[in-house]
C-alpha cells in the first residue's frame, strides 16, 4: 500500500465486519504494481482460476459456496462481473505502467486441469475463455497461457494430451478478436518417453532435454511463442538456441521464452546474472522469474530487488544498443575465453555488430593468458569499435578502443586488469563503426594471417 500513490485507481469491496474500510481493498495489489514497473520489471504471470491448484484461493465464478478444492458440482457457469470489474482496473494499470500479463488458464495440478468439462473442451472452458477472451482482449500487452506443466501428471487423467492443448489453442485463437499470442507451458520430466500416454502425439527430437515436451506444438499456427521449462536449470541458453532452431526447422520462427527456471530464491544476485540472465538473451531468448519457495506466499517483493534491478538492466542494454531482432547466437566466433560457468555468450548481426558475455573477464584459463579472440576474418580493414559494459550497474567503461577486422582479433583484457574486478563478468560490446567500407580481401590472405598468428584454428559453424 505504501507505493499506491494519489490519482491511481483502486476499487471497494463489500466488508460486512467492517473492520477495514474498503477504499483500502485495491490499493495493496495497485501498488505492487508500481513497485515492480518501478524496478524494470515489465510482464507478471498469474492465475485467474486456481481451482484445484496450489493456492486455491482464486476464481472468476459468482457462486459463494463454490468448492476451491474442486468439485464437478461447482457452478462454473456464472461469473462474478464486478470482480471481473476490479480485475480490470488492475489490469489496466498494469498497462498504463509498461507491464504486460501473461494470463496462466490452468494450473498443473490434477483437480484443476479437470475442474472445467472434466478436462475437455465442453460448455464450461469454452465460457471460460470467452470470457477472458471479451473482458480482457482489449488490452494490448497480454499473452494467453493454456497451463502451467501441461504434462504434469504423467500416465494419468491430470496429462493433457498435446492433441488437446492443440483443440483448447484452436478455440481461444477463434474467440479472441485481438489475436494476442498464445502458448502453453512444460513440466520438466524426464526419461523421454516413458511415463506419457501419448508417446504418438508427442514430436521426438533427438535430445535427452525437455524439448521433446514441447516439440507437438512446434510449427503449429496457434501457437506464437515458446513457453519452456528446462529439467536441468542451468546452462538453459543451450535450450534456447535449440529451440529457435527447431521452431525455424518447422517452419514457424518463433520467440523462446524460459519460464519457471532455476527458482531466484536459491541463488545469489550474481549466479542468476552470471548463469541465467545473459545466458538466455543473449542465446536469442527471454525468461520469467520464480520464486519457488515462495510461490502462495510472496507478499513483499523488495526482497528480489537486486534480481530485478539488473535483468532490467540487461534488458535496457538490449534495447538501447542491440537490433537483436536482426541477430543471431553465435557463440562459435569467439575462441579462447575463460570457460567458468558456461564460457562466453555471443549475440551477433556478423559484420556489423557483437554482444560478447564473459561470466569471468580475467581469462585466466586461456592459453598463456590470451584475450579473447573474435573471428572478424570476413571484414578484412573494417574498423569496429569495442566498449566494456559493466551489467552490475548498466554502465560503460571509460576506455574505448578500435580493432580491424581480417583475422581472429583480439577484444583485449577488460577493466580493472590484474584486480579482483578483473575475475567478474563483462559485457562487451563490438560495433562496426559507421561509414566504414567493406574489403574483400585478396585470396590467401586469410590462411597467411592465421599462420602468421601461429593460430592453429579452423572457422566453426
Amino acid at each position: 500500500m505504501q507505493d499506491w500513490n494519489p490519482g491511481d485507481p483502486t476499487f471497494t469491496t463489500t466488508n460486512p465486519a467492517g473492520a477495514e474500510p474498503g477504499a483500502q481493498d485495491g490499493k495493496g495489489i495497485v501498488g505492487a504494481v508500481n513497485y515492480l514497473a518501478g524496478q524494470g520489471v515489465n510482464s507478471v504471470y498469474f492465475l485467474p482460476m486456481n481451482i484445484g491448484g496450489d493456492g486455491q484461493d482464486t476464481s472468476p465464478f459468482a457462486d459463494p459456496g463454490i468448492d476451491l478444492s474442486g468439485s464437478s458440482s461447482n457452478n462454473n457457469l456464472r461469473y462474478d462481473v464486478s470482480k471481473l470489474q476490479q480485475w480490470n482496473t488492475v489490469f489496466e494499470h498494469a498497462q498504463d505502467q509498461g507491464v504486460a500479463l501473461n494470463v496462466v488458464l490452468n494450473e498443473a495440478e490434477t483437480p484443476n486441469k479437470l475442474e472445467l468439462d472434466n478436462g475437455t473442451l465442453g460448455v464450461e472452458r469454452k465460457l471460460f475463455y470467452r470470457e477472458m477472451a471479451a473482458r480482457f482482449g482489449h488490452l494490448p500487452g497480454l499473452q494467453w497461457n493454456l497451463s502451467e506443466e501441461y504434462n504434469r501428471g504423467r500416465g494419468t487423467a491430470g496429462e493433457l494430451s498435446p492433441d488437446t492443448v492443440k483443440e483448447f489453442a484452436a478455440y481461444l485463437s477463434a474467440v479472441d478478436g485481438y489475436d494476442h499470442p498464445l502458448t502453453v507451458h512444460n513440466g520438466n520430466y524426464g526419461q523421454w518417453p516413458f511415463g506419457t500416454d501419448y508417446p504418438e502425439q508427442h514430436s521426438e527430437v533427438s535430445t535427452d532435454s525437455q524439448v521433446n515436451e514441447w516439440a507437438p506444438f512446434l510449427g503449429e499456427a496457434d501457437f506464437d511463442l515458446v513457453s519452456f521449462q528446462d529439467y536441468e536449470e542451468r546452462n538453459v541458453g543451450a535450450r534456447v538456441e535449440e529451440l529457435r532452431k527447431l521452431s525455424a526447422a518447422a517452419g514457424r520462427p518463433i520467440p523462446v521464452m524460459i519460464d519457471e527456471p532455476e527458482s531466484i530464491d536459491a541463488l545469489s544476485v550474481t549466479n542468476v546474472r552470471r548463469e541465467m540472465t545473459y545466458d538466455i538473451y543473449f542465446s536469442g531468448g527471454g525468461v520469467e522469474w520464480f520464486v519457488r519457495g515462495q510461490d502462495q506466499s510472496l507478499e513483499d517483493f523488495r526482497q528480489f530487488e537486486d534480481v530485478y534491478r539488473q535483468t532490467a538492466i540487461a534488458r535496457q542494454f538490449m534495447e538501447d544498443h542491440l537490433p537483436f531482432w536482426e541477430m543471431e547466437p553465435q557463440d562459435t566466433l569467439i575462441y579462447f575465453e575463460d570457460v567458468d560457468y558456461g564460457g562466453a555468450e555471443v549475440l551477433a548481426k556478423e559484420g556489423e555488430i557483437y554482444a560478447i558475455y564473459l561470466p569471468d573477464a580475467s581469462n585466466d584459463d586461456g592459453p598463456n593468458g590470451i584475450s579473447p579472440l573474435l573471428d572478424l576474418r570476413d571484414y578484412w580493414g573494417v574498423p569496429f569499435s569495442v566498449r566494456w559494459f559493466d551489467p552490475r550497474v548498466g554502465e560503460f567503461d571509460a576506455l574505448e578502443r578500435t580493432i580491424l577486422g581480417g583475422s581472429l582479433i583480439p577484444i583485449g583484457q577488460g577493466p580493472f586488469a590484474g584486480t579482483p574486478m578483473s575475475t567478474e563478468d563483462w559485457v562487451v560490446l563490438v560495433e562496426r563503426i559507421d561509414g566504414a567500407p567493406s574489403a574483400v580481401p585478396e585470396p590467401g590472405a586469410l590462411t597467411a594471417m592465421g599462420a602468421a598468428a601461429g593460430l592453429g584454428v579452423r572457422r566453426r559453424r
